[in-house]
């Protein structure tokens, strides 16, 4: 199958998909496809996509003055299924340590929970706000 048939036909299937469940379109008006969201001190960065029940993404972490980086540009790092309508369970695989990380994600309009189920990655909080990048 040809690239530009993919995209449509993936963009069909989306377009059905909300249009069929109210529920679901109240969550593509919160997450549009690759959204950024940012810590406000853009130490932390995630870019989302939602398909269907499912929320794809990979993120970007500095901490300790840059000492620590776990950033998974290339790659999807971030992998959820809806729980219920805003909250959204599933794991974060590292790329500093190749862990997998179980992660729980809460959906609000203009800004996401992100939070680690168990505290035990080495150097990220439990949870943390991130803030939806504003569009030029």
């Amino acid at each position: 199958m040809k690239p530009a048939y993919l995209i449509i036909s993936i963009s069909i299937m989306l377009s059905c998909s909300a249009q069929s469940d109210k529920k679901q379109t109240k969550i593509f008006d919160k997450i549009a496809s690759n959204t950024k969201y940012y810590s406000s001190d853009s130490l932390l960065i995630v870019d989302m996509i939602l398909i269907s029940d499912s929320m794809l993404g990979n993120h970007c972490f500095t901490s300790f003055d840059g000492n620590r980086i776990d950033c998974c540009i290339d790659s999807k790092s971030l992998f959820l299924k809806r729980k219920s309508n805003d909250i959204f369970n599933g794991f974060m695989v590292s790329c500093y340590d190749d862990k997998h990380y179980p992660i729980s994600i809460e959906v609000t309009k203009g800004k996401i929970q992100f939070i680690f189920v168990k505290d035990d990655h080495e150097f990220m909080p439990m949870k943390t706000t991130l803030f939806e990048e504003k569009k030029k």
